[in-house]
């Protein structure tokens, strides 16, 4: 097994990885994810990537019936998608994607090679003949050398994969930027990387800022999960720049959404192929391709720190790769020949087929040798073709989901064709009252898909967060504009015997490292969320003119106006609004008066001299 030796930087203070030293070839790794479709990832990662909803958007093709897709194919090129760089990653010491790169599928038949001419990238796809393209080539087409990093040199990679060239500025940088002022609190450990570990910081990476101290300091039930989905409102601010650049801006899908009308919470979307494509094709977005649609903000700040350093570090900056070429596989993968859809909506390209040159006799190709014939009594010349279509051919475009078929979306991006009873089920599931749903039409046009594609990514609810997103929570009732400071974590070392002892956070064992969140204490169900409000929602209450706050009482209301001597005949309610400037004059009021309420809401007129 290939292993890449590393040497750690760490605050043994605060148990955490200052920075890393690496070469070049542990960084090609870490620039190799943004290469990775994520249907690689989720796979690689067991479906358990903890990227938003894709783990279940991947569960749903896995467990749809290919009868519902375009045809066989389509379940692998979603399942097992490839990889526009897959021949250049091929040469990286460790490579997370364990699929073979370049073995091609032919039809069985060496009359159809011959009369036909054709190969697919994918397992499951059609000959003419109508029999299916089963038969294994291998390419020969390995690279040997640089893969995106070039020369010889050290490298800096921070806690949150920010990688820069190894500098003295880079290390004071990073050294000021943590607050590191001892250096006795520093240690230097050396540490093996195997594919392992990789695995593990791609992982931490879309879950956390710390991966490098998560996966190498820190045990696995400690890990923290530090996105926070109120975040994903933040996806409305997509950018789709210069219109002209686009080739339909005016091109847009419908959906019909079943939602509550009081509470505006989605249950489902029924929708057609046009949706299902989109949705189905996040799954063979490389994450280069996804940092750059959403504008270099992802929301997956380690993700964008892979993006932003790839930049510092390529043609034009650091001079750090060689080739355009090679950086644009980092900052613009393309997707792999045939796997765009008719009806995408999304500026995302696509790679141009190959031609693949095969020398076989009958012989050898009727044989088991792999591509390997000294004969050479025919040259062929294949030609890739489209595995979504179900009549073989090389026009791009076609779609996943079977046009003819009507499919259920729910909140969670599980994709089911669509059934009345599951739709029960799910509203059900989320004890939804029946007669407060409503069918509700929208578009989905570019903006909308690129909204769509940012909460897959980092939410579990991501067809709320796009057409029902909640307001940021505050205070109840909070109308001025005050900010609150972000809460802090706490570290502590304890093990069990000092944590049931009497000592304050002394102990010198240090058995355990726990980092403690802390909880809002105004919430009746302890959590994180901030907001909520100090007097109880069910209960009313009094305010005097001195401010004096009690529940309401109308016996004590009598004792306020007898105390005033206010003639009872006199006395009518009113009604009044309080907004922001009502409620910064209270607040004024509260400073210099004792008599607040009147003061802002029965001022007296100012007194004048009398007239002559």
């Amino acid at each position: 097994m290939a292993t890449i030796t590393i040497k750690l930087l760490i605050d043994k203070e605060k148990n955490r990885v200052v920075f890393a030293e690496s070469d070049k070839d542990f960084v090609d790794i870490l620039f190799g994810f943004l290469t990775l479709p994520t249907g690689t990832i989720i796979r690689v990662l067991n479906k358990q990537s903890s990227l938003g909803s894709l783990d279940k958007l991947y569960e749903s093709v896995e467990t749809l019936e290919t009868k519902n897709l375009e045809t066989e194919a389509c379940k692998s090129m979603l399942l097992q998608p490839r990889c526009s760089a897959e021949s250049l990653c091929e040469d990286l010491l460790i490579n997370v994607d364990d699929s073979k790169p370049w073995r091609i599928y032919t039809c069985q038949s060496f009359d159809c090679a011959k009369n036909y001419r054709h190969y697919s990238s994918v397992s499951g796809a059609r000959c003419s003949c109508g029999k299916l393209m089963d038969k294994l080539l291998q390419c020969y087409l390995k690279q040997k050398g640089d893969v995106f990093l070039k020369g010889e040199g050290k490298y800096i990679i921070s806690d949150d994969l920010h990688v820069s060239t190894a500098s003295i500025d880079s290390t004071l940088s990073l050294l000021q930027k943590l607050e590191i002022k001892d250096a006795d609190n520093l240690e230097k450990r050396v540490v093996d990387v195997c594919r392992d570990e990789v695995l593990a910081l791609l992982k931490r990476s879309f879950q956390s800022k710390t991966p490098l101290s998560d996966v190498f300091l820190r045990e696995p039930t400690l890990f923290s999960r530090d996105k926070q989905e109120a975040k994903v409102s933040d996806a409305t601010q997509i950018n789709l720049g210069d219109e002209s650049e686009s080739t339909d801006q005016t091109k847009t899908i419908s959906i019909k959404l079943l939602q509550n009308r009081v509470t505006h919470e989605i249950i489902y979307a029924e929708a057609g192929q046009d949706l299902v494509d989109i949705l189905f094709s996040f799954l063979t977005f490389p994450l280069g391709s996804i940092v750059k649609l959403l504008n270099k903000h992802s929301l997956i700040r380690c993700i964008d720190n892979l993006y932003e350093s790839v930049e510092i570090m390529g043609v034009g900056g650091n001079d750090r790769i060689e080739h355009q070429e090679t950086q644009n596989m980092l900052l613009a993968p393309m997707l792999y020949p045939h796997f765009t859809c008719s009806n995408q909506i999304m500026r995302i390209e696509e790679q141009n087929s190959l031609k693949y040159t095969v020398k076989k006799c009958e012989t050898c190709w009727n044989g088991n040798q792999l591509n390997k014939c000294k004969h050479e009594a025919n040259v062929l010349e294949l030609t890739e073709i489209n595995p979504k279509l179900r009549k073989p051919g090389k026009d791009q475009g076609g779609g996943y989901a079977k046009a003819s078929v009507k499919f259920m979306v729910t909140h969670e991006m599980v994709v089911v064709p669509f059934s009345p009873v599951y739709g029960v089920d799910v509203i059900k599931e989320l004890k939804a009252p029946v007669g407060l749903l409503v069918d509700k039409e929208v578009s989905i046009g570019e903006a909308e898909a690129l909204n769509l594609l940012k909460a897959c990514l980092i939410s579990r609810n991501a067809l709320n967060n796009v057409f029902a997103p909640k307001a940021p929570k505050k205070a109840p009732n909070q109308i001025m504009r005050i900010e609150e400071q972000n809460s802090l974590k706490y570290t502590v070392k304890e093990c069990v015997t000092c944590w049931n002892g009497s000592q304050l956070n002394k102990c010198k064992h240090e058995a355990n490292v726990l980092e403690l969140t802390e909880i809002n204490p105004k919430l009746m169900k302890p959590g994180k969320d901030q907001g909520g409000g100090y007097a109880k929602a069910s209960v009313k209450f009094m305010v005097t003119h001195e401010m004096v706050v009690v529940p309401f009482s109308p016996v004590y209301g009598v004792d306020v106006i007898k105390e005033l001597k206010a003639p009872v005949g006199l006395l009518v309610d009113k009604e009044v609004s309080i907004g922001e400037a009502e409620a910064l004059n209270l607040l004024k009021a509260c400073l210099i008066s004792r008599n607040a309420l009147n003061n802002v809401f029965a001022p007296k007129a100012p007194k004048k001299a009398p007239s002559a």
